[in-house]
């Protein structure tokens, strides 16, 4: 469908960074943007996830790399070693259907979901600048049917509202409708 509708080489020149993009919708988000010529690199958060995007014979990806985005340095050097940045996609998330309520496990997903896409954002911001790129964040539809996951709603639905209301960096940032 994307190379039915998009150019192939829309995004020729481009560099892309998704998080969460070894499976899923992240994946899909990657092989769509490498489909339209950008460069893509996809972060996963174990070696398992980053080897199984790697193994696949459409991965398409300039390369598959662990991330944590509870680790702020890891996400700076990361970043510092791409040669450019146009692209950002947020899709790295967490949720824990049956624990979610112990507050260690409340903590660490609101580490993820929410704190984690703000590192990646302001990590990438310098770099987006430069380029005038664009950062697009992924929110799950669960989040606004709740679903009895507080956590998980409450992560997707602060980041969203976050930058709904343009607080999000005052440089220009903000949702796209």
């Amino acid at each position: 469908m994307i190379d039915e509708t998009f150019r192939p080489d829309l995004f020729a020149g481009k560099v892309a960074l998704v998080t969460g993009g070894t499976s899923g919708i992240g994946a899909a988000i990657a092989d769509a943007l490498a489909g339209c010529g950008a460069t893509v690199t996809v972060t996963g958060a174990r070696d398992e996830e980053v080897a199984a995007a790697r193994g696949q014979p459409s991965f398409r990806g300039r390369d598959a790399v662990v991330l944590d985005v509870r680790d702020e340095a890891a996400i700076a050097r990361l970043i510092g070693d791409l040669p450019r940045l146009d692209i950002v996609v947020n899709c790295a998330g967490t949720i824990r259907r049956t624990d979610e309520h112990h507050p260690a496990v409340f903590a660490n997903v609101v580490d993820v979901n929410l704190t984690g896409t703000m590192r990646v954002c302001a990590a990438a911001h310098p770099l987006l600048r430069r380029s005038e790129g664009a950062i697009v964040n992924t929110a799950s539809m669960l989040s606004f049917f709740g679903a009895g996951l507080a956590c998980f709603l409450a992560t997707n639905l602060a980041f969203f509202f976050d930058v709904e209301a343009g607080s999000f960096f005052a440089t220009g940032f903000g949702a796209i409708e």
